[in-house]
């Protein structure tokens, strides 16, 4: 194995170097996302646009939004227009508002705003983060609106002056007399979300005595401003900004009084945004599907859970039944890990995929790793699914209610201090409320109905400048129970119904540590108390109680731009017991066998499992262009005492601003189940099984806004565990074999994501997976399919903004039907008086293809302190009545189709403040 991985590391870098000529640019990393704090450009200097003389003539003016680009030195690179609004008056003086596109501009006002907007010069925007606090200049694009307004009156220029009679409103005053006092102050917020807006101009124009006296103040960061010297009367207050509705009040200014106010700006319907473009160093893998939690809980079938999209996107097959498996290239859910910040979690979804066991809320980004990721996660062969929380501090206590078809839930922050903020997070679900009622006409006993709940509670705290504490108690809890009825049909062993509970409470907690400007360290504690167990009738069982104590600690070097390199320990000891009397069960591929023809285990084995690791890994960019990230991973995994060594590399190559090359090849492995290992139920000498992971795709920008990711994987995979009749010799007994590691298997295929960023009214992808995964079982030359490859995946989906504050989304998908393997006879077993299947070719056959639809419609309340938002999440909305399996008589002779779940029409209501 290490042979081959050589010889591809070697092929893939001198393809690479061979197309690593500077072109004088790097392609933006649009999934890497922004990282530190943005500063945006300030105006140094500008031009006043030429009046056209015809317009000026008709009394007409206008407003023309541009989208500008600056680049690092300030300087205005690029001019596009966007947006032109005419305005005129009536004989009474009403203006008349006309929105025009931009080509149909009879009196030009077009041309001199562009031109003059291209010799304007900012200071260069800045990304400041914790290691570079003088920041990193980079380009932006952002919306500007040029006005042309004709002024009859003499004006006085305002000035922005200190005012220290309000406290953070430093050079936000505008004044028509310098030397006056503060007779107007107050803030801007977002209507319905109350977030401070800053950068708004604040303009207020005089009526009667006052016609014609006009001055302007700009906001802070705390949305405050302030006006001086305005003399007493009535002012028109008006707020015009790109992405916002226009916002107009009225005020009076009376002598010896100063007047506060809060203004609520609600966003611009019409969906002129500020974007900004920025260059970022790579992502660390060459595959990161990263999701922004904001937009994507729209998405139809998902519930408002934004890590239940991971199951949209390339490379991920379609768990049974609504089921909560990820089932990433075709590997087995347990060959994929979940992390929250960093730390492995027993389990991201409730039973059934209903919902994740995290509240979107708390979460800023998922990243999900289909394969080839970086030395800093290990123990899988599949796929990575990382979660990240959010640490920013709230500026006001914020939070929700969501009530809906399945639960409800409520999620607060609120800030303790200047560096010190809180978050609570619970939900519970009600589907035992909803399915008792109906259990009589579904032929159910129900003693707990499918009942599950979560919460969350962490602290978030700055400890000076270079310290960051963080502390996060969470836990989930599911459970089911119910009877079936007529069980006097069934064998005694299995009356008395199906029983399962499925926990875990855990808590960790991080500490950041800014050692000096080019060096950080992280570290990480979790401990997480889990139990998972079953039970059918009276005397079938599993118990599996454990805790899991795992330390994580990073240390990362950033020399310049161009290095960084990274030195991790990642270590796991769990520490638990399995108790069972259930029959052995089937492997990959196999059919499960009938309860009197197989082998039951029955027993009690404590499980100590001790997992300690150490990775380093490196981003090196040796030409313009090119980054080369590569890594090694150590492991040592007892159970079953072996060692493990993964060298893994990964390429990025900037052919041009809008394409990107990539590549990268490495080892994985991971250990075999507890169970399988085991001295009583299966062979302490399995080895680890491995994976080689080969990627090679492109990245192409189309647009702003839409982009063409294309992935080619092949993943060579040995030492899979496979069932054994051999007997061998142990510890100087003869004993079966159980399991061995006498299995391979192969998976290739390509992903497509065609994906359109939002940009203030839409956002979709177009996702397509075609691949096979094989699997060549112990003794065997011939390969069959392995129990979860699906050919083709195909998902489309979309959310759109209308006016009004409604959108509309929809979800539709068409997968390829799942292996199964056909029951060819059945034979008569006189001992237990039943029938035993006989099952022909092992998954030669599959069900049907499937394919859905899901619809949502959402319509949004804004009011001034909070928002309410009424959505319809239709699930399966024609009814399409898919295949999940067969079901047969007692004698096999007759089978019928078990089918998923019909029509689901959720509704729910959602209120954030």
């Amino acid at each position: 194995m290490a042979s081959r991985l050589w010889r591809a590391w070697c092929l893939l870098l001198s393809a690479l170097m061979l197309v690593a000529w500077p072109t004088g640019g790097a392609a933006q990393d649009d999934e890497a996302g922004l990282e530190g704090e943005l500063i945006p450009p300030e105006l140094l200097s500008s031009v006043d646009p030429v009046y056209p003389a015809d317009a000026m003539a008709s009394d007409v003016e206008a407003d023309v939004v541009l989208q500008i680009d600056i680049d690092v030195e300030g300087r205005v690179s690029n001019v596009v227009a966007l947006e032109l609004v005419y305005y005129t008056y009536d004989d009474e003086g009403r203006a008349q508002e006309e929105v025009r596109a931009v080509e149909d501009d009879p009196f030009g006002f077009v041309p001199p705003a562009s031109a003059a907007i291209a010799e304007y010069t900012f200071s260069p925007a800045r990304v400041v983060t914790e290691e570079d606090a003088v920041g990193e200049r980079i380009p932006v694009r952002v919306t500007w609106r040029v006005g042309f307004v004709i002024d009859y009156e003499e004006q006085v220029v305002e000035v922005p002056i200190p005012d220290p009679e309000i406290e953070g409103a430093e050079d936000v005053a505008g004044s028509i007399d310098s030397d006056g006092a503060v007779v107007l102050s107050g803030e801007t917020v977002l209507r319905g979300y109350r977030t401070p807006l800053a950068a708004l101009v604040v303009e207020v124009r005089g009526a009667g005595d006052n016609e014609g006296l006009i001055a302007s103040a700009v906001t802070d960061d705390a949305g405050r401003f302030a006006f001086r010297g305005l003399p007493p009367g009535t002012w028109q207050v008006r707020i015009e900004a790109a992405g916002y509705d226009t916002f107009e009040a009225e005020e009076e200014i009376v002598p010896g009084e100063r007047t506060e106010v809060r203004y609520f700006v609600e966003e611009d319907s019409r969906g002129i945004v500020v974007s900004r473009t920025v260059e970022q160093a790579p992502a660390r893998e060459v595959t990161r599907r990263r999701l922004e939690v904001t937009e994507i809980q729209r998405i139809p079938g998902n519930n408002n859970d934004a890590i239940r999209v991971v199951q949209n996107l390339p490379g991920v097959a379609r768990p049974s039944f609504n089921g909560g498996d990820v089932i990433v290239r075709g590997s087995e859910p347990d060959e994929t890990q979940f992390f929250l910040d960093g730390m492995r979690i027993p389990a991201v979804y409730h039973f059934g995929g209903l919902r994740a066991v995290f509240p979107s809320e708390l979460l800023s980004e998922i990243n999900f790793y289909p394969g080839g990721f970086g030395a800093e996660f290990g123990r899988a062969t599949g796929g990575v699914i990382d979660v990240r929380t959010s640490e920013a501090r709230p500026e006001r206590v914020d939070g929700h209610v969501d009530i809906n078809l399945f639960d409800s839930g409520a999620y607060l922050r609120a800030p303790v201090s200047e560096r010190v903020h809180l978050e609570f997070g619970i939900r519970r679900s009600y589907i035992d409320a909803i399915l008792r009622p109906l259990a009589p006409a579904l032929g159910l006993n129900l003693t707990t109905a499918p009942r599950y709940y979560d919460y969350q509670a962490r602290l978030v705290a700055e400890l000076g400048d270079r310290n960051r504490l963080s502390v996060l108690v969470f836990g989930s809890d599911d459970r089911l129970d119910l009877v079936l009825d007529d069980e006097e049909d069934l064998d005694p062993q299995f009356r008395g119904g199906i029983r399962t509970t499925i926990w875990f409470h855990g808590v960790q907690a991080h500490w950041t540590t800014d050692i000096s400007d080019t060096l950080q360290n992280r570290m990480s504690v979790q401990v997480v108390g889990n139990q998972f167990a079953a039970a059918i009738g009276q005397e079938l069982f599993i118990e599996v109680p454990t805790t899991e104590y795992a330390f994580r600690d990073t240390l990362t070097w950033t020399p310049s731009d161009a290095v960084q390199l990274r030195y991790g320990m990642d270590i796991l000891y769990n520490d638990g017991e399995i108790e069972l009397n259930l029959p052995r069960p089937p492997k990959e591929g196999e059919e499960p066998l009938d309860f009197g023809a197989t082998e039951f285990l029955f027993g009690r084995e404590d499980v100590s499992i001790y997992e300690p690791s150490q990775f380093i890994d490196g981003r090196i960019t040796p030409v313009e262009g090119l980054t080369l990230l590569p890594g090694l991973r150590m492991d040592y995994h007892r159970p079953p005492e072996r060692w493990s060594f993964d060298p893994r590399l990964a390429a990025r190559y900037a052919l041009t601003d809008a394409v990107l090359l990539k590549g990268s090849v490495g080892s994985y492995h991971q250990p075999p189940n507890p169970e399988e290992t085991s001295s009583s139920f299966g062979n302490p000498n399995l080895r680890l099984e491995n994976a080689i992971h080969y990627v090679l795709g492109t990245e192409l920008q189309f647009t702003e806004h839409l982009r063409l990711s294309v992935d080619g994987f092949y993943k060579d995979i040995g030492n899979l565990t496979s069932r054994s009749s051999e007997l061998v010799e142990r510890d100087g007994q003869v004993v079966p074999e159980v399991y061995n590691n006498g299995a391979d298997g192969r998976v290739y295929g390509a992903e497509f994501l065609l994906r359109h960023d939002f940009d203030g009214r839409f956002f979709g992808w177009i996702a397509y997976t075609l691949s096979r995964s094989e699997r060549r079982d112990a003794g065997e030359s011939n390969w069959r399919l392995f129990d979860f490859d699906q050919s083709h995946i195909l998902t489309m989906l979309g959310s759109y903004r209308l006016p009004r504050n409604w959108s509309i989304g929809a979800r539709w998908r068409l997968v390829t039907g799942n292996p199964t393997t056909d029951i060819v006879d059945a034979v008569y077993d006189a001992d237990n008086d039943t029938y035993v299947r006989v099952p022909g070719v092992s998954n030669a056959a599959r069900t049907r293809t499937f394919h859905q639809l899901d619809v949502r419609v959402d319509k949004r309340w804004i009011r001034d302190r909070w928002t309410l938002n009424v959505y319809l999440d239709l699930q399966n909305a024609y009814n399409r009545m898919n295949q999940e399996g067969v079901s047969f008589n007692y004698d096999y002779t007759e089978q019928a189709d078990l089918t998923g779940l019909p029509i689901i029409p959720a509704l729910g209501i959602r209120a954030e403040f």
